[in-house]
């Protein structure tokens, strides 16, 4: 992969995060749940990692480590942010709103690739 489709590739990642955060958003509100101290410092996180991720990838597109950084901010965003705030509202807001059990079932899993990834490579990649 040249330069600079990987600088694009590394920007498409971040902003599909940044959308899906954002798409969760107004569905959040409509589900009324509001936001805790934990939610904004848990969303602060993955945003970092996401940045971080963001930084490496495009100065260094060889780096595994900026990638599998972009990947898990993607994946937490879509998970986290997006399929569990659908799932709350195609379930219990809106009931009978297509694919609910399976955002729930998302939403409630998506943490185990999520932190198996983000407590394995950093530490095996890292010196490299």
């Amino acid at each position: 992969m040249t330069g600079t489709a990987a600088r694009r590739l590394a920007a498409l990642l971040w902003f599909v995060g940044v959308a899906t955060y954002l798409a969760a958003l107004p569905l959040r509100v409509r589900n009324g749940t509001g936001f805790s101290w934990n939610d904004l410092t848990e969303s602060f996180a993955f945003f970092a990692v996401g940045t971080v991720g963001l930084v490496v990838a495009r100065h260094r597109p060889g780096n595994a480590l900026g990638w599998i950084y972009l990947a898990i901010w993607a994946w937490s965003a879509s998970g986290f942010g997006f399929a569990s705030e659908y799932g709350r509202w195609a379930t219990v807001t809106h009931p009978g709103a297509p694919v609910g059990t399976l955002a729930v079932w998302l939403g409630n899993w998506i943490w185990v690739p999520i932190f198996g990834s983000l407590l394995t490579f950093p530490f095996l990649l890292f010196p490299e």
